[in-house]
């Protein structure tokens, strides 16, 4: 049974240090943007949307499945907080989910059973943010309620989402991926 919740995978950014898109460095038969969309659809999620920027085109021609909503954000070299407005405003235009789980495309150990089990978390709970538990620290994937979008939409910078996960944390649930 699918949830009332959609996937938004970030892969806009330019990948400066390498130089070149890291989101087609290959990952077993396919590459990670591929292995990332694969990951998202095997999931209960409802809808899978993916923000591009830099290398969109190339990007864009790589995709090997059409069930994916794909979103381009001009403006990805502003940072991460671009991506994830252009992503929501994208996602709002055509649905009205209880959630929305933000995921990067270059996370290639996280599973679509982890996912699962974050939005059975997220669908079980009366909870803002489900986010996963590095030890040290929290972030992505994470599942942030409708009660965050507009924050989601405000936020600046290339700082992402990680001011408001912390906000959030005491209230939400961390899970360990």
């Amino acid at each position: 049974m699918k949830s009332e919740l959609c996937i938004l995978i970030l892969a806009a950014g330019a990948s400066k240090r390498m130089k070149e898109a890291k989101q087609l460095l290959p990952w077993g038969s396919t590459s990670l943007v591929n292995h990332s969309i694969n990951t998202a659809l095997a999931t209960r999620a409802n809808a899978t949307f993916i923000v591009l920027g830099a290398y969109h085109e190339r990007i864009a021609n790589e995709i090997m499945d059409n069930n994916i909503s794909i979103l381009i954000n001009e403006d990805y070299e502003s940072g991460i907080a671009s991506s994830i407005g252009a992503g929501i405003r994208g996602i709002l235009q055509s649905k009205q989910p209880s959630g929305i789980l933000i995921m990067l495309s270059d996370q290639p150990f996280i599973t679509g059973k982890y996912l699962d089990e974050m939005i059975d978390t997220f669908k079980k709970n009366a909870v803002s943010v489900v986010c996963t538990d590095y030890d040290e620290k929290v972030g992505v994937p994470v599942i942030f309620g409708a009660e965050c979008f507009q924050e989601l939409l405000e936020l600046k910078g290339d700082n992402g989402a990680a001011l408001l996960i912390s906000e959030y944390k005491t209230e939400g649930i961390a899970l360990k991926a």
